[in-house]
């Protein structure tokens, strides 16, 4: 877990706000998300065996939860 989150914040620097272990489709992956220092939230999963990236995009679901929030709080 340790490597992916590195590879997540070289690619993405911010900080790193989840991290879990999972399995998906017979394959267990380490799945971070980043709060990238551009704003934006980032998700990505690796191979936990080999420590592939499997998947590396902008979590958009994430930011849209955001500012449904904040219109709520207003």
């Amino acid at each position: 877990m340790l490597q992916c989150a590195k590879t997540a914040i070289k690619k993405h620097p911010g900080a790193v706000i989840e991290a879990e272990f999972e399995k998906k489709d017979d394959k267990f992956i380490f799945e971070v998300e980043v709060q990238g220092k551009d704003g934006k939230n980032w998700e990505v999963i690796c191979d936990a065996i080999t420590g592939d990236i499997i998947k590396d995009e902008e979590d958009k679901k994430d930011k849209k939860e955001g500012e449904q929030a904040e219109k709520n709080n207003t």
